[in-house]
């Protein structure tokens, strides 16, 4: 799929989405409480797989530099460095 042809999103499937990212992962919680059965994941993983990359990689971006300056911190705070 190219950036050009983006899958249409349901709300059901926006909810699953969201869910996904604010669960931390959790791929058959998130489509349980999108209302989906937990049977449908595998489809649901396939059909929208772009869309959770894209996602994925949003959240990491947005959460790198705290998460370096953690480590940095916690590298520094044993005076090791």
């Amino acid at each position: 799929m190219t950036a050009l042809t983006k899958v249409k999103i349901n709300e059901k499937q926006e909810k699953f989405l969201d869910n996904l990212i604010s669960n931390g992962g959790n791929i058959t919680k998130a489509c349980v409480d999108a209302g989906y059965s937990p049977n449908t994941t595998n489809w649901l993983m396939r059909k929208l797989k772009d869309e959770i990359i894209e996602r994925a990689e949003s959240v990491l971006a947005a959460h790198s530099p705290q998460a370096a300056l953690g480590i940095s911190r916690a590298l520094t705070d044993d005076g090791s460095i």
